[in-house]
């Protein structure tokens, strides 16, 4: 049938779309904020100390540029005098016109109550301005104080896009980030795209590019394009800041001014809950939980060079074929019983996306999905996820319990008699293929070791102590049990093959 081919051909096309996506990683700075937390931390804590849950625009600004955005200068005064003075400030230091906002703690959309005024090139232009927003918020607000005004240099870029980076939170999967067509005519221009944090530069690019104005930024005729890292930048800034703080409800940054020569937040709006200020980050309310910084750390071993040790990253596979290039063969033999060296793409993909599901992420239908993809497992078989994980993912449970266990040659010999059962039922739904015997490889080449040093503890403790052996001489017990098994090991004639 001539239609059921078409759709084949169109479900062919979205796999390999789908695979070329997987297969993207971003660089290795790309998500890494170097934001200041205690400063945000300080910022949210004094918000809520006054029983408020609405940052004022000078203190929104202040989060966002403690994480990497660039902001206007803004002075914050109480009174029609004190923006005169501010005012000459800003124009004496070579500012060539000022902006005066309504400044308060419970007006957020400050534009709806002609709370802005722009372009006004001298200090008493400012004042009248300032004088007019008083008069306007007295007759919207009846007998509300007015709390003051912030000044703040105008920002003229004639040729710079207004976009907007937002924040909201969904009901089903938390804390999601908006980037669109920004302005005042927001709504009405319906130019956005969402996608859910930790962002990097890839799934950024990816929401750019949804919308329309993202191909406006490339530049057309004598349009320059628009400096995509920095937009870039931002974007990664608010999903920072939304991953180390939970207390985030709302965030709006709008006009985000984008040109040839970077970005500047010309407005912004935090809405904070109060009851989970203290609370620390990472946010667990994300879909997509974060790479765990906290668990990095600097390892020094016996002979004094030091090690960063950290969890895996995605832009991390590229590692691994030069990792593998430079081993030995006794090396190779020993980790993967085998004298192989390469590995495609997808049995990398595959290893590295298993460990992280089962050990990371504790997501045992994401761990499913993965077997499914790798033809591991029979998609749609009757078993629950939880069941397919106790099958398959028996080496992950002490990395994911964290607790202790003893490697004795009985406990590694019954976890290879159970990697190939085939009595329990869903061994009628599970196959062998090659990524999976690749991945089995390297786990029993890790349960002979482990089984002949007798290793006891978790498994973090077991890698602090065989990792001092890498680079020196054996420093504990289990390290020296272990030198004595690789000279063993090394003393054996290679097998023919």
């Amino acid at each position: 049938d001539p239609g059921d081919a078409a759709r084949s051909v169109a479900w062919l096309d979205h796999w390999s779309r789908a695979q070329r996506s997987l297969m993207r990683v971003p660089g290795h700075t790309s998500a890494d904020v170097a934001g200041c937390r205690s400063e945000v931390a300080a910022v949210f804590a004094q918000v809520a100390a006054e029983g408020r849950s609405m940052l004022t625009e000078s203190e929104a600004k202040a989060v966002l540029a403690a994480y990497g955005v660039p902001v206007p200068a803004t002075l914050v005064v109480k009174d029609v005098q004190g923006v005169i003075g501010a005012a000459s400030k800003l124009l004496d230091e070579g500012h060539a016109k000022v902006v005066v906002k309504l400044h308060s703690r419970s007006v957020s959309h400050k534009s709806d109550l002609g709370g802005v005024v722009l372009d006004l090139a001298t200090a008493q232009a400012a004042g009248d301005a300032a004088a007019g927003i008083a008069q306007r918020f007295a007759a919207a607000r009846g007998g509300e104080q007015l709390e003051g005004f912030a000044v703040q240099p105008m920002v003229q870029r004639k040729r710079a896009y207004e976009l907007i980076i937002g924040v909201s939170r969904d009901p089903v999967f938390g804390p999601a980030i908006l980037f669109g067509a920004g302005g005042t005519a927001v709504e009405v221009l319906d130019d956005t795209a969402v996608g859910l944090p930790p962002l990097d530069d890839v799934l950024g690019s990816d929401l750019i590019d949804a919308t329309r104005i993202g191909r406006l930024l490339a530049g057309y005729r004598d349009r320059a394009p628009v400096d995509r890292a920095a937009v870039l930048r931002a974007i990664n800034a608010v999903s920072a800041l939304v991953v180390d703080f939970a207390c985030i409800d709302a965030l709006d940054v709008n006009p985000l001014l984008a040109d040839e020569n970077g970005v500047i937040a010309l407005d912004a709006r935090i809405q904070i809950n109060p009851a989970r200020v203290q609370e620390p980050g990472p946010n667990r309310d994300l879909a997509i939980q974060p790479w765990p910084a906290d668990w990095q750390r600097n390892h020094q071993a016996t002979n004094g060079e030091v090690f960063s040790l950290r969890p895996i990253k995605p832009q991390d596979i590229t590692l691994y074929r030069a990792f593998f290039d430079n081993l030995s063969q006794q090396d190779l033999r020993l980790r993967f019983l085998s004298p192989r060296k390469h590995f495609s793409d997808d049995e990398m993909n595959t290893f590295v996306s298993m460990v992280r599901s089962a050990a990371y992420d504790h997501d045992a239908t994401t761990f499913r999905g993965i077997l499914e993809r790798a033809g591991m497992l029979r998609p749609g078989a009757p078993a629950s996820d939880d069941e397919i994980g106790e099958y398959f993912s028996q080496f992950y449970e002490s990395v994911r319990e964290d607790r202790s266990v003893t490697w004795s040659p009985e406990y590694s010999s019954r976890i290879v008699r159970h990697t190939f059962d085939r009595t329990s039922p869903i061994s009628q739904y599970a196959t062998v293929p090659k990524t999976f015997v690749f991945i089995q490889r390297i786990n029993l080449g890790l349960y002979a070791l482990l089984g002949e040093l007798r290793a006891s503890g978790n498994y973090r403790r077991i890698a602090e102590e065989l990792w001092p052996f890498v680079s020196g001489p054996p420093s504990t017990p289990m390290a020296e049990a272990e030198g004595a098994w690789l000279a063993r090991a090394m003393r054996k004639p290679s097998p023919e093959r």
